[in-house]
């Protein structure tokens, strides 16, 4: 995590951006990724992922069209298309 009450995310060729969060959120994420490091060990500093997959015995990070793909997939669930967002 980025300070204190925001995320940096890299997005498109790498391009970085700020996300702010909130109190809640930033204690899930925490707990989260005390988590992430106790799930992968060393692995997790060569990594430093948000979101993983594990595919052929190896932990990798989410790439943004999966990311994309879970998002539409619970808002079709949610019924909630395009035109909402």
């Amino acid at each position: 995590m980025y300070g204190f009450n925001t995320l940096k995310v890299l997005g498109k060729e790498r391009k970085e951006r700020l996300i702010p969060l909130s109190p809640q959120l930033k204690n899930v994420l925490e707990r989260y990724i005390e988590y992430l490091k106790g799930l992968l060990g060393d692995e997790y500093d060569q990594v430093n992922p948000l979101f993983i997959t594990r595919r052929y015995q190896r932990w990798n990070r989410i790439n943004r069209r999966t990311i994309q793909d879970i998002f539409n997939n619970y808002a079709r669930k949610a019924r909630i298309n395009n035109e909402t967002l």
